[in-house]
This record gives structure tokens, sequence and C-alpha cells, in this order.
């Protein structure tokens, strides 16, 4: 969520076969039927990622429904005094912004924007800020967020 740009309060799941890893308390799984929930709180991805190539599925906003897939690229020990944290790699483009509506939203969004003067257009940049623009990834905002990322290390 923080290499997102999301504030992590939508509702979200993660999926590893017929397992679904989950924040949500239920005394049942009619949710998830007929699959197997776990609290994904009492683990972390690299005990549910644990060879290359491995990967999980990761939803998040049940209603704007962002599908995501996390492939483990490669793992390595830490030493003895190296500092432990998560590292940017890359990325681009800006993050579609929470609870525009899912992915025909935002390209709803996309498009008005293509004609700054209508009215569309306007709210939107009242909304995201006169400065928003889907072409530029903000690497350094997210590394600073990622700087202060508290980390379980098992």
């Amino acid at each position: 969520n923080t290499a997102m740009g999301w504030e992590g309060y939508h509702m979200h799941l993660f999926q590893k076969g017929k397992t679904i890893y989950t924040t949500e308390e239920s005394d049942d799984d009619f949710l998830f039927d007929p699959v197997k929930t776990v609290n994904s709180y009492s683990l972390s991805l690299g005990e549910i990622l644990t060879r290359k190539g491995s990967h999980i599925k990761y939803e998040y906003d049940f209603g704007d429904s962002w599908m995501h897939r996390i492939t483990l690229e490669s793992q390595q020990a830490y030493k003895k005094d190296e500092t432990q944290g998560i590292f940017l790699i890359d990325g681009a483009n800006a993050c579609p912004p929470e609870d525009c509506g899912g992915i025909y939203g935002y390209q709803e969004m996309l498009e008005a924007l293509k004609q700054p003067h209508s009215k569309a257009a306007k709210e939107y940049r009242e909304w995201l800020g006169k400065n928003f623009n889907a072409h530029k990834f903000n690497a350094k905002k997210v590394e600073r967020e990622l700087r202060d990322f508290p980390i379980r290390i098992f």
C-alpha cells in the first residue's frame, strides 16, 4: 500500500491457492467458502513466498477491486551488520487514487483530465491537486515512507 500511495484503510486480502489471508474477523468462512482463511497478521509474506518465482494474489479495496500479483524475485539472508529494511527497486506512473471507482473509474478520470477546461477535469483537479500527473511516479516520496516502515524479521 505504501508503494502504491494508498492509506490502507480498505478491506483487503491475500490469496495463495485455496488459502485466503485476511485481517477480517469472521466466525465462519461464509465470505470465502470453500477456502481456508488465515489471519494475515499471524505471518509474513516471507513465510508464504518461500522460493523464487512463487507468487500470491493481493486484492485491495473490495469496492474498487485492485488486483495485484506479488512474485518473489529473489531472497537472501541479511549479513550480521547489514541494515535491514524495505527498499524501492523501481516504479512507474502515479498510483490510481483511492476511491476513484476501480480501473474503469480511473480510466474515466484520465479521459476527463485530457480536457483540462471541462467541468469533470476541474473537479478531479480539485480532488487530486493541480500537480497530479498520471505518468509520474514519486520515487522519493515512497522511499521516504518506506524508511519509516515498521519491519518484523522472523
